[in-house]
């Protein structure tokens, strides 16, 4: 079992291509974060979207994260509903993990252009369009994305919560 001093949880928030996955890579390769998707899971299952689906990937998501917290690891999350976010929450303070919530926020045509780009998880610009409104929320740090490269918003949490 790895042990941390300073035990970690980055919560993303932000919709569908924005970059959470992105960054989330990127923070999980240099400082060995566990990283913990729920649309993963959901994929895993099926590339159809349905309501259950959505449901048992979401659950097995938040029992991932919660062996790793037992574990002690360093986690980021993106793409839990906000009833898993509260109870993971509860369980990070109980661990003593420092908790760290981030938004990335952007334009939808940021969020259209960078879906074409990708190689897995690409969701119809229906899809896009539909869930824009309802995950771009702000909560946390508040990161404008819309003119970033991914290199830069990397640069800037890393600046910010990681040195």
């Amino acid at each position: 079992m790895k042990k941390v001093i300073n035990k970690k949880a980055i919560l993303l928030f932000g919709p569908s291509g924005a970059g959470k996955t992105t960054l989330a890579r990127n923070i999980s390769n240099k400082y060995d974060f566990k990283h913990c998707d729920s649309d993963y899971f959901m994929l895993a299952f099926s590339p159809k979207r349905s309501k259950e689906r959505s449901e048992i990937a979401i659950n097995i998501c938040y029992t991932y994260a919660k062996a790793l917290i037992a574990r002690e690891y360093n986690i980021i999350t993106e793409a839990l509903n906000p009833n898993k976010i509260a109870s993971l929450k509860r369980l990070l303070k109980k661990n003593k993990y420092e908790i760290i919530e981030i938004s990335l926020s952007c334009s939808i045509d940021h969020c259209l252009k960078n879906n074409k780009t990708r190689t897995e998880r690409y969701f119809s610009e229906a899809i896009i369009k539909k869930v824009f409104k309802k995950y771009s929320y702000r909560r946390g740090y508040v990161l404008d994305v819309t003119n970033l490269s991914e290199m830069k918003v990397f640069k800037i949490v890393e600046k910010e919560f990681l040195k």
